[in-house]
């Protein structure tokens, strides 16, 4: 059809000569003008579609209509821009089609007259299904490029191989003529295809079989070029694209053949011109090409809805996908999209996290604590992955000695563009169930993937990585539970990783609220590799997931409050030291890493979302961080905040009486984390379960000494208000009562689980240094050496928490401080307090034994603390002595023997060696009784161990058995009294003494 045109087109020519004697010669002209305008709008139909699709038996008719048409020279021009136009009508196309299917969206999709507007009426749910399909699209384009170019590559081989023939064709017939060769004739055409082989970086000539695009041109209208004879053989055939397949007999050397061989030399090399012009095009044209698919990409991306909530992390890993694709093809970096990307990124992140903030806060006020049968995949998986996806391809590799004008190892630094042809489209591919699920290697959102047909982020989004809408949505805002198969599929994706041959020291529990955290830690430390701009402010938002995390378990579990916290800190040494020499903030398993992480995290980094947290109803955090209460009022340690503004110690009057007061103060308020038991509470403790009892069952109503001199109506008096001000410790929440035994199993997955977070952490370590810039290194040392270390800290508080709660031992401290130690003969035996408090850890381990859940390393942390538990309310109980006697210390210390044995009778075999070091502290501050009085100033400075109200309490009580008059006895406790402030630095407190300020308050 296009050489009828051709041919009119002489013919019209030729009429022109015939002058104006012609009458129909007009309109012929003029129909035959229409017809070529109709014929050149559908071949650029045809050029389009071709260019969306290649298709080398359309192609090739549409090559030789433009040639026959003309304009040869622009044909490589035409061709590039037949490739941006298709780019943007088949975007718009693709928007408009998604509008459509919305019911009532038809007349703005008529009106509208570009891609802004389009994206501009595109609605929010519909936003991902359109993209998916326009990456499609685009990748498609892309691809067909890449077939066309090879397509010209295998073309111009074929004729060069055609021009040769006829070369040779040509010498054969001139030598039959007997005129010399007349090879130099074709040389131009030769010369041409040299030069434009050098041009396209293609061989000049390819062995038989190494094409790998032979097919192609098998379907279309040329094959290939059988060998030609010698000059002298007789009958040779010429077959090939000039002579369209007509045999040439060279039996006769006439002038005329010699002339039809040259017009088809001509018209082979007028053909060779032609694909030279195309493919110089199509090698010239890759950068334009990708810079406008990359155009029509950044307007997509320019709506809000394109970072909407989890679906920020799905166009992420799109848009990465279609960045690598689109870099190889190019050949260069892609920055005008990299920039845009990171802008939107950074803008839609804050929002991100700050959903992520409060969605997990809601996921931990309804935590359960129960273990997940789930193990958690590494960190640094994540943060190994590529900015880009070229390093997740899939289906197969390609040759990396392909060498072609689209791809090759000097690819500007990038893979092979034919990686990603051979690959496959991601956005068209189907895949079964069963084959997604063994290829996925984590049910998380996030780039980090080992395979380019695989989605996270889709997989829990309601559309998948195709754009298909989903029937059922499993994203974390639409439940709060990991479902089953999410973990057996997660946990065999982790096995095959290789990490579930970890030792069975490094397997922690996962708990619903940690596996959702850990997921956006993961998905945070997947955008990090590819905006590096924005890693910082990132790396920020997964410290502060963490640290939520953190906090939100020590509200839970511990039985101190952050308010406390903060009052002691208020008061605090310069350099860091709790001001509470007892009570709460000085328990020794509040290490220093520990109670500083804790502070700041109320202070600036979780504290700032206070508001949030009000917002949510019931929320701990936010009753955790509101200000201290008045005083007066009390929270239950079982509850939200324990003990915040509960009953603080009154301040000390001046003298030894004072200081003493003061020591009894303070161990009220640290003994007011445990249950109550003995007399005062018998009937709460009889309600929690817990509490000494006898053999019958009912709690004993003494101790077996007589009353302490002075322990009149006053004193009775004050312990009730005591009792009754500290009973509602007992009441429980709905993780820790009396049923669970008080959360034991919940406090210890709770604490593991953070621990398993840190540990993956920690293991990262330098994936994490790599993903950052260099300027942040001492912040990652400094999250991972105090925050993630402090978990380690916060395990063995909430132990400890919990073995206070399990063990209530209040009553050890009042029995022993209500005793008459001033004995006039030795002790025969140890006090019935400790049958007891035999009697009590034996109830403790026959309950525990009943819990066969618990592993052993659990029971030996708990078992730990609670040996320390005891050795601390014997050394509380003992320093509350007034007055003390030789026979009286001899009697503390045959009591402190049936309390080891009574321990060594319970404590499992790992903790044994634990007790007697625990006690040799009880038994060296019952030893220092006997010290003269002019070596307790030494002896103070020399036991930093004991508190400063312990410290005072002895030095009152061996003033007093010394016979000291007041008068002396107040300028002894006063001169211990200006030891212990010299030993503290002249302040109420030394960092790393445990001194503390009970007497700063006098």
């Amino acid at each position: 059809y296009a050489e009828a045109f051709w041919l009119c087109a002489q013919c019209t020519q030729s009429m022109e000569e015939l002058g104006d004697g012609l009458k129909v010669a007009g309109e012929l002209t003029a129909t035959i003008n229409r017809l070529y305008s109709e014929t050149m709008q559908r071949l650029e139909g045809a050029l389009a579609a071709v260019c969306a699709d290649f298709r080398p038996s359309h192609y090739t008719k549409v090559l030789e209509g433009y040639m026959f048409l003309g304009n040869v020279a622009q044909l490589g021009d035409e061709v590039k821009s037949a490739f941006i136009a298709t780019i943007g009508s088949s975007a718009a196309k693709v928007v408009r089609g998604v509008l459509l299917t919305r019911p009532g969206f038809e007349e703005k999709a008529a009106v509208a007259a570009n891609l802004q507007e389009l994206v501009r009426f595109l609605p929010s749910d519909l936003f991902r299904t359109c993209l998916a399909r326009v990456l499609m699209v685009l990748h498609d384009i892309l691809v067909s490029h890449f077939h066309m170019a090879r397509w010209h590559e295998a073309a111009l081989e074929r004729h060069a191989a055609e021009a040769a023939a006829l070369a040779a064709a040509r010498q054969a017939l001139e030598a039959r003529l007997g005129g010399s060769p007349a090879a130099p004739a074709v040389a131009p055409a030769a010369e041409g295809r040299a030069a434009g082989g050098a041009a396209l970086g293609a061989p000049a000539a390819a062995a038989e079989g190494d094409d790998p695009f032979g097919g192609w041109a098998a379907g279309g209208d040329s094959g290939a070029l059988p060998a030609l004879g010698s000059p002298g053989s007789g009958e040779v055939t010429v077959t090939g694209r000039a002579v369209m397949g007509l045999q040439v007999q060279l039996q006769r050397g006439t002038a005329s053949e010699l002339e039809e061989l040259e017009a088809k030399v001509s018209d082979e090399a007028e053909w060779g011109s032609v694909l030279q012009a195309v493919h110089a095009g199509l090698l010239s044209g890759r950068r334009l090409i990708w810079e406008e698919a990359a155009r029509r990409i950044g307007v997509l991306l320019s709506s809000p809805a394109a970072f909407e909530g989890e679906h920020f992390l799905q166009v992420m890993e799109w848009t990465q996908r279609i960045l690598a694709v689109g870099e190889s093809f190019a050949g260069c970096e892609c920055t005008s999209l990299r920039t845009l990307l990171e802008r939107q990124s950074g803008r839609f992140f804050r929002l991100y996290h700050h959903s992520n903030i409060e969605a997990l806060s809601s996921i931990l006020d309804k935590e359960v604590w129960k273990r997940l049968p789930a193990q958690l995949p590494s960190m640094a998986e994540a943060l190994a992955a590529r900015s880009s996806s070229s390093d997740e391809l899939g289906g197969g590799t390609a040759s990396s000695s392909t060498t072609s004008g689209s791809g090759g190892s000097a690819n500007g630094g990038f893979p092979p563009f034919e990686q990603f042809v051979i690959g496959g489209n991601p956005w068209r591919r189907q895949q079964s169930p069963r084959g997604r699920r063994r290829q996925q290697q984590l049910g998380f959102g996030g780039a980090a993937g080992s395979g380019l047909d695989d989605s996270q982020a889709g997989r829990a989004l309601e559309v998948d990585e195709y754009g298909i809408p989903r029937t059922a949505s499993s994203t974390p805002s639409m439940t709060a539970a990991v479902t089953q198969s999410e973990l057996d599929q997660d946990s065999t994706g982790f096995t095959e990783d290789g990490e579930a041959d970890a030792e069975p020291d490094d397997v922690y529990a996962v708990t619903n609220a940690s596996w959702r955290m850990y997921k956006w830690m993961r998905d945070y430390a997947a955008l990090m590799r590819p905006l590096r701009a924005a890693a910082p402010a990132i790396f920020a938002g997964l410290c502060e997931l963490f640290e939520l995390y953190l906090l939100h378990v020590f509200v839970a579990f511990g039985d101190t409050s952050l308010a406390e916290l903060q009052a002691a800190a208020a008061g605090q040494h310069p350099h860091g030291a709790p001001a509470g020499g007892s009570g709460p903030a000085a328990d020794p398993a509040l290490t220093p890493r520990l109670r500083a992480t804790l502070l700041r995290l109320a202070g600036d980094s979780i504290g700032k979302y206070r508001q949030l947290f009000a917002a949510q109803p019931g929320s701990k955090l936010a009753r955790a961080l509101d200000p201290p209460h008045p005083a007066g009022s009390s929270i239950l340690p079982g509850s939200t905040a324990a003990g915040v503004g509960g009953p603080k110690p009154a301040p000390a009057p001046a003298g030894g009486s004072g200081s003493a007061n003061s020591a009894m103060g303070s161990a009220a308020q640290y003994f007011r984390r445990t249950l109550p038991g003995g007399s005062t509470s018998s009937s709460t403790a009889a309600a929690a379960g817990a509490g000494p009892t006898g053999a019958a069952g009912s709690m004993p109503s003494g101790n077996g000494m007589p009353p302490a001199p002075g322990a009149g109506p006053s004193a009775a008096a004050a312990a009730a208000v005591a009792a009754a001000s500290l009973a509602p410790a007992a009441e429980s929440s709905v993780v820790s009562n009396a049923g669970n035994l008080w959360g034991l199993l919940e406090r210890t997955t709770a604490a593991e689980s953070l621990l398993a977070v840190a540990l993956q952490l920690q293991r990262a370590r330098s994936a994490l240094a790599a993903a950052l810039p260099p300027a942040e290194a001492p912040t990652l040392d400094a999250f991972l050496s105090r925050t993630v270390g402090a978990a380690e800290d916060l395990r063995d508080l909430v132990v400890r928490a919990g073995a206070r709660l399990l063990l209530p031992l209040r009553w050890v401290p009042d029995r022993l401080g209500a005793a008459n130690w001033v004995l006039g003969e030795p002790p025969t035996g140890q006090g019935p307090w400790v049958d007891e408090l035999g009697r009590q850890l034996e109830l403790l381990r026959d309950r525990l034994a009943q819990v066969p859940s618990l592993d052993a390393a659990s029971a030996a942390r708990l078992w730990s603390a609670v040996a320390a538990h005891v050795a601390e309310a014997c050394l509380e109980g003992f320093s509350r002595c007034r007055r003390c006697s030789l026979e009286g210390r001899a009697a503390m210390s045959l009591d402190l023997q049936g309390v080891g044995r009574a321990l060594a009778h319970v404590l499992p075999p790992a903790v044994q060696d634990t007790a007697p070091h625990l006690l040799r502290l009880v038994d060296t501050y019952i030893k220092a009784f006997y010290i003269p009085l002019g070596e307790l100033t030494h002896w103070v400075q020399t036991h930093a161990e004991y508190t400063p109200a312990q410290v005072l309490a002895l030095t009152s009580c061996i003033a007093e058995s010394s016979g000291l008059k007041k008068k002396d006895k107040a300028a002894l406790v006063a001169q211990v009294e200006a030891d212990l402030r010299a030993i503290a630095g002249g302040t109420p407190g030394s960092a790393g003494s445990g001194w503390g300020s009970s007497w700063g308050a006098g």
